[in-house]
């Protein structure tokens, strides 16, 4: 697949993803989540469930906000289920990624 410049680029523990993949991760492993957007600042967050973008704006979770690239994002201690992640760059670009902890 071939990734424009300007596209962010995610790894779930360490494998690249690209958006609106679904991701499996085994419940109680100390998943982690790492995002390059050339530089740029980005926040991410997570809801329960397979939610769309807009969705995501209302009740979701932050865990971090105005970060930098390549800050391993601790996704341990999640349910068992679908969950949504949502990466948004400075640039008001976002990423959708959907977890599946079994």
């Amino acid at each position: 697949r071939i990734i424009g410049g300007d596209e962010p680029v995610v790894w779930v523990d360490g494998e690249e993803v690209y958006r609106d993949a679904t991701v499996i991760l085994k419940a109680g492993a100390d998943g982690s989540l790492t995002v390059d957007v050339g530089g740029r600042t980005y926040t991410v967050s997570i809801k329960s469930g397979i939610k769309t973008v807009a969705q995501m704006k209302i009740g979701s979770t932050t865990l971090v906000a105005n970060a930098k690239d390549g800050e391993p994002i601790s996704l341990k201690g999640l349910a068992k289920g679908y969950y949504t992640v949502c990466i948004l760059t400075q640039d008001r670009d976002y990423f959708r990624l959907i977890l599946y902890v079994e």
